[in-house]
């Protein structure tokens, strides 16, 4: 009787290694892709919106763009945003406006970009964190503190060309 029981242990064996490999190798068939930029941005919930990959773009002068995706499960306006740059020493400069404008779909997204949430006097330094804040009409206020990434890296070239 022990026989049986033995191969039933290496059957069931079998069948989890099996299971597991299938799962952990379904995990990126979904559409990764290999040649992508790692995620650079931060994450953070309020309510009922998701900031998610946020982040700054910045040139030389200091101006740039807030960058990331706001998703929501109602439908949200974002009525306003600041951004203060944070200098190497970790104090941040005054809040400037971001020149900004879109609706959150429910239960969809709206991308930010140097086409719809531009920066300007804000003494963005690449390297650096920011404080950002994002403002809602439902009440809603996110706050966190992004990188801040330079226009030149070929990763974010074109995100300041809007």
């Amino acid at each position: 009787m022990t026989a049986p029981q033995h191969r039933r242990g290496h059957r069931l064996l079998a069948v989890v290694a099996v299971a597991t490999l299938a799962l952990t190798s379904a995990c990126t068939t979904g559409g990764w892709v290999p040649e992508s930029p790692s995620a650079a941005g931060v994450q953070q919930q309020s309510g009922v919106v998701k900031a998610r990959n946020i982040l700054l773009v910045a040139d030389e002068s200091g101006d740039g763009a807030l960058v990331g995706y706001l998703s929501a499960s109602e439908a949200v306006e974002l009525t306003g945003a600041t951004v203060a740059g944070i200098d190497a020493e970790g104090n941040p400069g005054e809040p400037v406006p971001v020149e900004v404008s879109g609706s959150v779909p429910r239960s969809g997204a709206l991308q930010l970009d140097g086409s719809n949430a531009t920066v300007s006097g804000a003494n963005l330094i690449p390297g650096l964190l920011a404080d950002v804040e994002l403002a809602f009409d439902d009440g809603t206020r996110i706050r966190l503190q992004a990188p801040v990434m330079s226009a030149e890296h070929e990763d974010y070239s074109t995100v300041l060309e809007g």
